[in-house]
C-alpha cells in the first residue's frame, strides 16, 4: 500500500482513548475509547478494562469491551470494592421503533448505569429528563451520589418534566434576561437549569435530593471535578456560583453539605467556606484521612487564565493555608494518593504539562517557601489518578 499524506478524514476515524480510570487496588482500568462517524457526524464511546499489568502490545490484545458499540458510555466509576462499575450512557431506540415498559423515556439524555464484573448486562438506574453526570460512589458501597440538572424554580423531578415539555410547545423562542452572563459559547444560561446533588440508594434504588433548594451554577462545562465525597461519607464538598444574578461579576466558590445519616433525611444546607477569597474557588479534594480539603483559589477577578495556588482547609480547626503563593505556576487536577502526606497534580510548563508533587506538611509549615517537585514533564497529561500505589494518567503527544 503506498505512503500518502496525513489527511483530516484520517484524524476523524483515529480512536480517541480518554483517561484512565483505575480500580482500587490498581489492578485494573477502565478506560474510554471514542470514535467518530462521519457520515452521521455521531460519536461512540465504548468502555474497556484493561489489566493495569499489561504493557503495549499485550494491553491492546487483552482489552475486554465493557459496554456496547451502539450508545455511548462514559465517566466510568468503580465500586469501593472494585466488583462493579457505574457510569452514564446515551441509550439507543429500538430499531423497530416499538417502545417497551424498559426503555427509558429520555434515551438521548445520558443516563446513570451499572454493570457487575461478574457478569451480566448493564443495569439501568435513572431515566431523568436532562441525564445525569458525575457518579460518585460512597465509600460504604451502597450509595452512589451524581449531578442532575433541573429547574430552579420546578426543582422537584415531575415539576421539572412538566416545565421541559411546556417549554417544547411554546412556539416563542425569544429569550429575555437582565443577567450579565446569559450565555457560554453555544448554550443558552437564561432558562433557569441548574445541577442539583442526587444521591440514589442501590437497596431500594430511592433517589434524594441532597441540594432540594439550590439555585447556583456548578459549571457550564465539564463537571467532573465540581464535587467530591469524605472518606467517612457525611460530608460532600462541591464548588459551585457563589454570585448572585446578575452576575456582575461571576464568582465560583468551594462549599460543604452534611449528608443525612438515614434514607430520606433531612440534608444540611451548603456552607461557604471559600468567603475569604477574592476570586473563583474550585475542585476541593479531601484527604484519605478527612481532614483537610484542598481546592485552588485564583485571586483576580473576570480573568480565566490568572494563577491557580492550592489551598488546604483544615476541617478541625477552620484554618486555611495557600500552599503555592510563591510558586510561578497554576496547578491543576490534584490528588492524593493512599496516604495524606502527597499530593499530585500536573501543571502547564513551556507548552508542554508535567507532573509535580507536593508535600503536605513541610507545605502547611513554610507555605511561603514550599515548592512542588517535578517528576515527569511531556505531551498533555490528564488529570492524575492514584491506586494501588501507583498514579495513572493518559499522555498525547504530536
Amino acid at each position: 500500500m503506498p505512503l500518502r499524506p496525513l489527511n483530516a478524514k484520517d484524524l476523524w476515524t483515529l480512536p480517541r482513548v480518554g483517561a484512565p480510570s483505575p480500580s482500587p487496588s490498581g489492578d485494573r482500568v477502565a478506560v474510554p475509547v471514542t470514535t467518530y462517524d462521519i457520515d452521521s457526524n455521531e460519536e461512540t464511546t465504548r468502555l474497556w478494562l484493561i489489566d493495569s499489568g499489561a504493557r503495549d502490545m499485550d494491553a491492546e490484545k487483552g482489552a475486554l469491551p465493557l459496554t456496547t458499540s451502539e450508545a455511548v458510555s462514559k465517566e466510568p466509576a468503580w465500586s469501593p470494592d472494585g466488583r462493579k462499575v457505574a457510569f452514564v450512557r446515551k441509550t439507543k431506540k429500538t430499531e423497530s421503533g416499538v417502545s417497551s415498559s424498559a426503555d427509558p423515556n429520555y434515551p438521548d439524555r445520558p443516563q446513570l448505569h451499572l454493570l457487575s464484573l461478574e457478569g451480566g448486562e448493564a443495569e439501568r438506574l435513572t431515566d431523568l429528563p436532562f441525564g445525569v453526570t458525575c457518579p460518585r460512589w460512597f465509600p460504604d458501597g451502597k450509595r452512589i451520589a451524581f449531578l442532575a440538572p433541573v429547574f430552579r424554580d420546578a426543582p422537584a423531578i415531575p415539576d421539572t418534566e412538566k416545565r421541559l415539555k411546556d417549554m417544547e410547545k411554546d412556539p416563542v423562542k425569544a429569550r429575555v434576561t437582565e443577567d450579565r452572563v446569559y450565555r457560554f459559547w453555544d448554550t443558552w444560561l437564561t432558562d433557569g437549569k441548574v445541577h442539583h446533588i442526587f444521591v440514589i440508594d442501590l437497596e431500594t434504588r430511592r433517589i434524594t435530593d441532597l441540594t432540594p433548594k439550590w439555585r447556583r451554577w456548578f459549571g457550564f462545562m465539564d463537571l467532573s471535578d465540581r464535587f467530591f465525597i469524605s472518606p467517612d461519607g457525611k460530608e460532600i464538598a462541591f464548588s459551585a456560583s457563589r454570585s448572585d444574578p446578575p452576575y456582575d461579576p461571576l464568582r465560583w466558590g468551594v462549599y460543604t453539605l452534611k449528608v443525612p445519616r438515614r434514607l430520606g433525611g433531612r440534608p444540611g444546607k451548603p456552607v461557604l467556606i471559600s468567603r475569604s477569597e477574592p476570586g473563583n474557588a474550585h475542585r476541593p479534594v479531601y484527604s484519605p484521612d478527612g481532614r483537610f480539603i484542598v481546592y485552588g483559589m485564583q485571586k483576580e477577578i473576570d480573568f480565566y487564565a490568572d494563577r491557580v495556588r492550592l489551598v488546604a482547609y483544615d476541617r478541625r480547626s477552620g484554618r486555611k493555608t495557600v500552599l503555592t503563593e510563591s510558586w510561578p505556576l497554576s496547578a491543576a487536577g490534584w490528588t492524593f494518593g493512599k496516604n495524606s502526606k502527597t499530593i499530585f497534580f500536573v501543571a502547564e510548563v513551556d507548552a508542554r504539562t508535567a507532573f509535580f508533587t507536593l508535600d503536605l506538611s513541610s507545605a502547611l509549615k513554610t507555605p511561603g517557601r514550599a515548592a512542588p517537585r517535578e517528576l515527569f514533564r511531556g505531551g498533555r497529561l490528564s488529570r492524575p489518578r492514584a491506586a494501588g500505589g501507583r498514579i495513572f494518567f493518559s499522555q498525547s503527544t504530536l
